[in-house]
């Protein structure tokens, strides 16, 4: 019996690499470009704004994000997954789609002057390109995942990414501006370049899907499909939102300095880097697992322990050079963000393994799993900030996120080995064959440009 699973096994892998090797060398390339140029985009804005206003610029792009999130309705990944299942077709879920965004735009120049806050302090229309290129971004960018192209969708991040960096570097040297004045003129170009984004992948979507798009009314057994799958999905999505920002919130609640809670934002935008390259692996593998019928784990286990070990890496590394590197990059105020960054390690460690069984579990149509890991991480941190900012301060707050993550990755290990029967070990120590796979994979299987 061993010997025909080792065979089985063998066959299996083979066929993947070929196919999939492609798909990831092209998916994580982008992807890791769009990471760098985003984490040069965040530089550039530490420079100019210094850690009080990047506090509060990253604060209000919280309460955007938070109504994208609602907006979405979750429907991103519901698109990704009928698509990839070959369980809906394009057409029939596509005019739907911009519908809502239309209806998010309209919405979205309402809530720009009555809801969020200092509304009134930045350039009309901020808000709104913001919300719409956003949006439009999540919904397109589906689409494309969901035919397992992923190129575009990243160039589209990097050039933009590049281009607003660029614009600050050259230009805002010559301009005399500060406080209030200085904040709303960068966050409009920043609004203005994620709408132009966002526009932009619509067009070139439309332009190379221009055969297979037909405007028709939806039918109505693929629109339950569609708002069954994203329903959990949304659920799960603003449970993990507020457990990834509602620290944000809970800092500025119990009174704490701007300064410090820019120190602590920029740790968590640190932290939330690492997580990037599971995400990147998440994203691809989401649509391919969706598309297999078996043998999922196969591709599952040797990436992520592949993945969890070069975060191990890379974290000791910055662990050891963080003191000085960090405020080397942002400035003089940022000193106080190293000791934030190492309390919230063991919580980046649980969400590099948390990333890629949400995905799993998302393929098997579990959302429920997701759903629950995120409850219990968000109620985890809002009773422990409660309870300890106040007494103890700002450093409680990574050392509650990270035991809210623990706690979090702990139910879906769980869910994970009564599902297959894995033990602890095959989860998360690293075997010979995975080095070749993840080399295979990347480097040897034919080259296919997933664009």
């Amino acid at each position: 019996m061993s010997i025909l699973y080792g065979i089985t096994t063998f066959i299996i892998l083979i066929s993947f690499l070929m196919d999939i090797g492609s798909l990831f060398r092209g998916h994580i390339l982008w992807r890791g470009l769009a990471v760098v140029t985003s984490f040069i985009t965040t530089i550039v804005l530490s420079r100019y704004l210094e850690a009080a206003m990047t506090g509060w610029f990253f604060y209000v792009l919280a309460w955007l994000s938070f109504f994208i999130l609602i907006a979405s309705m979750g429907m991103d990944s519901a698109i990704t997954y009928v698509i990839s299942s070959g369980r809906v077709n394009l057409s029939s879920v596509f005019t739907s789609i911009i519908v809502w965004v239309l209806l998010g735009i309209i919405i979205s120049g309402f809530v720009e002057w009555f809801t969020f806050p200092y509304g009134r302090d930045v350039v009309l229309g901020t808000y709104t390109f913001f919300i719409s290129g956003q949006l439009l971004l999540l919904f397109i960018s589906a689409f494309y995942y969901g035919e397992k192209k992923f190129i575009l969708p990243s160039f589209v991040q990097v050039i933009g990414n590049l281009f607003f960096s660029a614009y600050c570097v050259f230009y805002f040297e010559k301009i005399s501006r500060s406080g209030p004045e200085l904040f709303s003129t960068i966050f409009f170009l920043y609004a203005l370049v994620i709408f132009l984004q966002g526009g932009y992948l619509l067009f070139q979507f439309l332009l190379s899907h221009k055969k297979e798009i037909r405007f028709l009314k939806p039918k109505g057994e693929h629109l339950k499909l569609l708002f069954s799958y994203s329903g959990l999905a949304l659920l799960a999505n603003i449970l993990f939102f507020i457990y990834q920002r509602s620290d944000y919130w809970m800092i500025r609640y119990f009174g704490l300095t701007d300064t410090e809670l820019g120190n602590y934002i920029q740790a968590s935008r640190i932290a939330q880097m690492f997580q990037l390259l599971p995400a990147m692996i998440a994203g691809a593998l989401f649509p391919i697992l969706s598309s297999l019928k078996e043998k999922k784990e196969l591709l599952l286990l040797p990436l992520m322990r592949i993945t969890l070990q070069l975060n191990i890496i890379l974290l000791l590394t910055l662990s050891l050079v963080g003191y000085y590197l960090f405020p080397f990059l942002f400035g003089p105020s940022f000193g106080g963000m190293y000791i934030y960054f190492l309390y919230l390690i063991p919580g980046i460690l649980s969400l590099t393994v948390l990333s890629l069984l949400s995905a799993f579990f998302a393929s098997e149509n579990l959302v429920k799993i997701n759903l629950f890991g995120a409850a219990l991480a968000m109620t985890l941190l809002f009773t422990g900030d409660i309870l300890l900012l106040k007494r103890y301060g700002i450093r409680a707050a990574p050392i509650v996120n990270s035991a809210s993550a623990i706690a979090s990755v702990t139910v879906s290990v769980i869910a994970f080995k009564l599902y297959f029967g894995k033990g602890l070990k095959k989860l998360f120590v690293p075997v010979k064959k995975d080095y070749s796979f993840v080399r295979n994979l990347l480097f040897y299987s034919k080259d296919v440009s997933g664009k």
